[in-house]
């Protein structure tokens, strides 16, 4: 059996030699290397490092068929990575030994042309070898499983691939909604980057002064698009992190609804319905990103609470207050359900930690940024103060009830009457 899982290390390694050898067709030839076979010291040393590489394993093979001391202990090590609940671990320790042996010797390749190819040509070289070295051992640790395990792992991985594939062409088709209708020039040379420069300039107003996670964070992205020497970096970042946005929603929505026990055909109309009701929220509105962050961090809230993963909800509050300042409901959340779930007086001391903990760092970060920032004049909407006053204008306006049907349609009153049949971690109180 151990020779059998050295034989398919060898032959792997060798099928990743070769993608590496291919690998090396991308690096772009200059003015000193006129062919594939010409010299050039950054390809050169490429070879040599695939050659050391094959070489080592070939050497550790040997001598591990000739020790038999040293073969049980690698024997053992195999089977600890590869057949115990830890074997994800293995996994990454397999890859990044593999990223040091065969990738580190390309680190040279992005300084030698520094200036004389763009930065994302002179990646794609690594690019392709992380690929394939993930490919490599991913193909590695299936075939040191059992038929029983290589069937769940083929279910799950079915699974995954279904909500991978809906959330990116729901992701598609609702940005491509929203570009379509505004345009690119809205996007530069409108509301959007006015806003985003503003909250940059710390002078945005209250309360977008205080919504900072999603500006500093599609920031970062427009510089690193500069980097890489990208057309229109401010609409191709708003663009990216938008598309980013909607598929992270549909994808954690998706994995919300099968945690509630919903089939996988229920849950993925239940994602259908969701998208459907994104293109009626564009309008009259930018991209608004920490509204749709919003909408992620309530979802990625929820799965954690109905998998009991409370103690993640305190990190997860510490980005969802620098995004948006209804995130305040999230600990919330957890304490009705807490409550929900059994008597007051039985919630345990840990989980009454998690959610004072969870509430101190939502008005440590209020209260943070109201403090950094300078007093921010209030923005207000439409000409009319929040409270009741822009209560009642929205109320009066005929286009709010026909946006907010177009949005919501009749779900607010099907969900109502089909109470009965809720999921029971919605509807049934369980006295613990």
């Amino acid at each position: 059996m151990f020779l059998g899982n050295i034989k398919n290390l060898i032959y792997l390694s060798l099928i990743e030699a070769g993608a590496s050898f291919l690998a090396l067709l991308l690096i772009p030839r200059d003015v000193s290397n006129f062919s594939i076979l010409g010299y050039s010291p950054v390809r050169f040393a490429f070879l040599v490092g695939v050659l050391v590489y094959i070489l080592f394993l070939s050497g550790a093979t040997i001598f591990a068929h000739r020790s038999r001391d040293f073969s049980q202990r690698v024997k053992n090590t195999l089977e600890t990575l590869y057949q115990n609940e830890n074997r994800t671990y293995g996994l990454f320790v397999v890859l990044l030994i593999d990223v040091f042996l065969c990738t580190g010797v390309l680190i040279s390749w992005l300084f030698a042309h520094r200036g004389y190819y763009p930065l994302l040509l002179r990646l794609s070289p690594i690019a392709a070898l992380l690929v394939f070295l993930g490919v490599q051992n991913l193909i590695f640790l299936v075939l040191h499983m059992s038929k029983e395990r290589r069937n769940i792992l083929r279910r799950k991985l079915l699974e995954i691939a279904l909500i991978l594939l809906i959330s990116t062409a729901l992701g598609t088709i609702t940005v491509y909604i929203q570009i379509w209708w505004k345009g690119l020039d809205w996007l530069t040379q409108g509301t959007q980057i006015q806003r985003h420069q503003d909250v940059l300039a710390g002078v945005a107003g209250n309360p977008w002064q205080y919504r900072v996670l999603a500006n500093y964070l599609v920031e970062t992205i427009i510089r690193v698009l500069i980097m890489l020497d990208i057309n229109q970096p401010e609409a191709v970042g708003f663009i990216g992190l938008r598309f980013i946005q909607d598929v992270l929603i549909f994808g954690v929505a998706s994995v919300y609804y099968r945690s509630l026990g919903l089939n996988r055909y229920t849950a993925i109309l239940g994602v259908v319905l969701l998208a459907s009701a994104f293109p009626p929220a564009y309008y009259d509105s930018d991209l608004q990103f920490n509204t749709y962050f919003d909408i992620l961090f309530y979802l990625a809230a929820g799965l954690l609470i109905l998998r009991k993963k409370y103690g993640w909800i305190i990190p997860l509050m510490a980005l969802a207050a620098l995004n948006r300042e209804t995130s305040g409901l999230i600990p919330i959340m957890l304490f009705g359900h807490l409550v929900y779930r059994r008597p007051l007086k039985r919630i345990s001391i840990k989980n009454s930690i998690i959610f004072m903990s969870a509430m101190f760092v939502y008005g440590v970060i209020f209260f943070g940024l109201r403090t950094f920032y300078n007093p921010q004049e209030l923005v207000i909407p439409y000409g009319h103060p929040p409270g009741w006053e822009l209560f009642s204008f929205n109320v009066q306006r005929p286009v709010t009830w026909i946006q907010l049907f177009k949005t919501l349609g009749l779900l607010p009153l099907l969900a109502v009457f089909s109470f009965k049949k809720w999921p029971s971690s919605l509807s049934e109180r369980q006295v613990l």
